[in-house]
């Protein structure tokens, strides 16, 4: 009896172990690589449209980090502007054109001279000490886009409530305005909100002296 037993296991043995060499069938691969090819074939739509979706959240995030970066930046200029009281030449007031402008503001390091202006795809924000003691110091510079397609800024006249393409009076305009588009990575073009920055020195009305 324990012979038998012994025989029926080790039989039993061989026959399992001669199955697992045995593998898959080519039937059993055959199906599994249809139903592979079944499943891969049902989720390409959803990962074509998922890469989609995800390309078009980063060209907004990057759009909308272009927008925050101008909107800083215009902001930190203007807000810092200064309206030099002698008119002896020394320092010239605002003036400005569709592709730029400049202006005297306050630095920690000072007065100095900052502009900011358009040049091809770019717009560049610079700034030039009027205290420089040396002779190689050079303006600091920063580019804040490289991907304007069309751009311009306007300037509103306190006074008569027009916005104007260029200004060059010697009174400080109300308000600056910028407006540009960008091109993004799949060469569609989007355009920026439009940029609607105050003056706060050198309004007439006195509110913002």
């Amino acid at each position: 009896m324990v012979m038998k037993d012994r025989f029926s296991a080790e039989k039993h043995g061989l026959i399992s172990t001669k199955r697992e060499e045995e593998g898959f069938t080519l039937l059993e691969v055959v199906i599994a690589l249809t139903l592979t090819g079944f499943l891969l074939l049902m989720l390409s739509p959803t990962v074509f449209n998922l890469q989609r979706l995800l390309f078009r959240e980063n060209e907004a995030a990057i759009v909308n980090r272009i927008q925050r970066l101008i909107y800083r930046k215009l902001g930190e200029i203007l807000g810092n502007a200064y309206l030099y009281p002698f008119y002896d030449g020394k320092v010239e007031s605002f003036s400005g054109e569709q592709w730029g402008f400049s202006l005297p503001v306050v630095t920690k390091q000072g007065l100095a001279r900052a502009e900011l202006f358009i040049n091809g795809e770019k717009l560049i924000a610079r700034w030039e000490s009027y205290h420089s003691d040396e002779e190689n110091d050079e303006p600091e510079m920063v580019v804040l886009t490289n991907q304007l397609v069309t751009s311009a800024f306007s300037y509103l006249d306190g006074k008569t409530g027009v916005w104007r393409n260029a200004w060059h009076e010697d009174y400080y305009p109300r308000l600056v305005q910028f407006n540009a588009a960008i091109e993004q990575q799949d060469g569609k073009t989007r355009a920026l909100i439009p940029i609607v920055i105050p003056l706060k020195v050198g309004q007439e009305d006195g509110k913002n002296l």
